[in-house]
């Protein structure tokens, strides 16, 4: 995240990744994003972004026996003075099953009065005794809700989905809501 550096600093972006990813006989791979970012000018100019991206992949082993997922969110803001992010990712391995899942969410405040930036960054993981899987096939889904309210605003997705039968499910979605209120 970058720090304010000069007074003439005018902007915030804030980014949503997520990835999800199986590889098996059957396999599901997931990414929700939603994501906004509100301008308002009253004297002085106010930003306030809110997120969350999620990632999910389960896959069950095909006839070779294996099984494997990944599921990656990431979360991060340009120019602004606070930040708050938070990541949890849960995995679980056993018996031809992988099953992965991860959540990001952030929270950003930013205004044109120059401030020192406050970031906080939490992350935590776990890993489950046990879990049910029952799928049936490759599915690959991604779905998105990006927002920029207020002049001069941006909102931007760029998403991938693939499945192929009997090998593998993919899903990608990358997103950016941004402000500049110097123009």
């Amino acid at each position: 995240m970058a720090k304010k550096t000069t007074a003439g600093d005018s902007g915030t972006a804030v980014f949503l990744e997520g990835d999800a990813y199986g590889t098996g006989g059957d396999t599901l791979s997931y990414v929700s994003v939603d994501l906004s970012v509100t301008t308002k000018t009253n004297g002085q100019t106010k930003v306030k972004a809110t997120g969350e991206v999620t990632a999910l992949a389960v896959a069950e082993a095909g006839e070779d026996g294996n099984a494997d997922t990944t599921a990656f969110t990431s979360a991060y803001s340009t120019e602004a003075d606070k930040v708050k992010i938070r990541t949890t990712e849960t995995t679980f391995e056993e018996d031809g099953v992988s099953y992965s899942y991860s959540v990001t969410t952030i929270k950003v405040t930013d205004s044109d009065k120059e401030k020192e930036p406050k970031i906080s960054y939490k992350e935590k993981s776990k890993e489950l005794s046990e879990a049910y899987v029952d799928i049936d096939g490759n599915l690959a889904l991604a779905e998105f809700d990006v927002n920029a309210e207020g002049p001069e605003t941006l909102a931007d997705v760029d998403s991938h989905v693939l499945a192929l039968d009997d090998g593998l499910s993919q899903s990608t979605v990358l997103a950016t809501a941004a402000v500049d209120w110097s123009l």
